[in-house]
């Protein structure tokens, strides 16, 4: 695995709104700059973005949230313009994308990553968002996208266990028999609700 994502990583190639397999215009309204990826990503890089009547629909449209009442989305609107400008077959690594976001626009922002997986971007998500986990599940179970292109690894204290989900967006092992949520892998309070359920 390390070194697929290396490999990987050393294939990042500067991206712009024009490479995007989809060809919408959106995109070159919503980024005017190029992003350059390298070795590792940086989302401190300074992205401009023009706000259009189109924009704020969509983003509304997307996360449920009005733009002009949020105020703390600049984190989600660099993943959303990175992540619409990468070109297919390319990795696009997000780090806590549910950051500052509430539950309905994480839930949305794991829908925007299947979209991603579905046009050939290679996604790959560091979260201990049970919001994203359920939203892309809940994707497959919707046949939204194939449930072979999804995969969860978790750490444990001693190693990383690889998780696959079945055609209804159900966590299973290797051999497809179902298991439960992963321990640890969220808040203690999701912890207790699985206990009662």
């Amino acid at each position: 695995m390390k070194t697929y994502v290396l490999n990987e990583l050393k294939q990042l190639t500067i991206i712009t709104g024009d490479s995007f397999s989809g060809k919408t215009d959106l995109l070159n309204e919503i980024s005017k700059e190029t992003c350059e990826y390298s070795k590792f990503i940086n989302f401190d890089t300074e992205v401009e973005i023009e706000i259009t009547e189109e924009f704020k629909h969509w983003f509304k449209f997307i996360f449920g949230v009005d733009f002009t009442q949020s105020s703390k989305i600049s984190y989600a609107l660099k993943i959303l313009s990175i992540g619409l400008s990468c070109k297919k077959g390319k990795l696009f690594i997000v780090e806590n994308p549910e950051t500052n976001l509430h539950p309905r626009a994480i839930s949305k922002m794991g829908k925007f990553f299947t979209f991603l997986a579905n046009n050939g971007v290679k996604v790959l998500i560091e979260t201990n968002s049970r919001d994203i986990v359920n939203s892309i599940c809940y994707e497959a179970y919707l046949k939204n996208i194939n449930n072979c292109d999804v995969v969860f690894y978790n750490k444990t204290k001693d190693n990383i266990v690889k998780i696959n989900i079945n055609e209804n967006g159900k966590f299973v092992n290797n051999k497809y028999q179902l298991v439960k949520y992963p321990s640890g892998f969220f808040d203690a309070n999701t912890e207790e609700l699985w206990t009662l359920l």
